[in-house]
């Protein structure tokens, strides 16, 4: 019976698009985020997009994951987009997709 290879196959994609506390799904794909407390409620933040990610859908995850940062409250910024590559695998294969990351400084009011 070849269903036991399908479920698995269908569980490991599952498994592999699971949050982490800096992993959201937003607009369509897993958005990745890095986050460095630089100073008092000041980070430096990164939004690593998927390859279905346009720019300024990059730009407003930025903006959202800094919202959570600072508790909902107002915040500055400075902050850039620029195109990148990342890597996955499945099947046996390596995949490179192109996507677009922004990267800056957030500070909390």
């Amino acid at each position: 019976m070849q269903r036991p290879p399908f479920l698995l196959l269908i569980f490991t994609f599952v498994a592999g698009c699971a949050s982490s506390p800096n992993s959201f799904w937003y607009e369509g794909a897993m958005m990745n985020y890095e986050v460095l407390e630089i100073g008092p409620r000041q980070y430096k933040l990164i939004a690593n997009g998927a390859g279905a990610h346009k720019k300024n859908t990059v730009e407003r995850g930025f903006l959202f994951r800094a919202g959570q940062l600072c508790g909902g409250q107002e915040f500055s910024h400075e902050s850039e987009t620029a195109p990148y590559q990342y890597g996955s695998s499945g099947g046996g294969f390596y995949f490179t997709h192109n996507a677009f990351r922004t990267t800056g400084i957030v500070k909390c009011k």
